[in-house]
């Protein structure tokens, strides 16, 4: 249940009404729009290495405090052994 590299993921904004699934990816594979985020990404990397229940923090481009909270680990390579999906 620990967010990893391509772990697909439930994550909510503060004052979201429903969470967004994600999925954290390499630089190369980043879309944002269709919810993969890069690891190098400063969200990527505030999520890497959490688990549900947490919340990320992170600074925004203007210096902005973000945060994310990690709702489910939907999944996870390393749990599942599937590390091609």
């Amino acid at each position: 249940n620990i967010v990893t590299v391509y772990s697909q993921l439930l994550v909510r904004l503060p004052g979201s009404a429903e969470a967004s699934q994600i999925a954290l990816c390499y630089p190369n594979d980043a879309e944002l729009t269709k919810g993969f985020i890069s690891v190098l990404s400063p969200m990527g990397l505030a999520l890497l290495g959490l688990s549900a229940g947490q919340t990320a923090q992170w600074r925004g481009p203007n210096g902005q405090t973000i945060s994310a909270l990690v709702e489910s680990v939907v999944f996870q390579p390393e749990a599942s052994g599937d590390y091609v999906t």
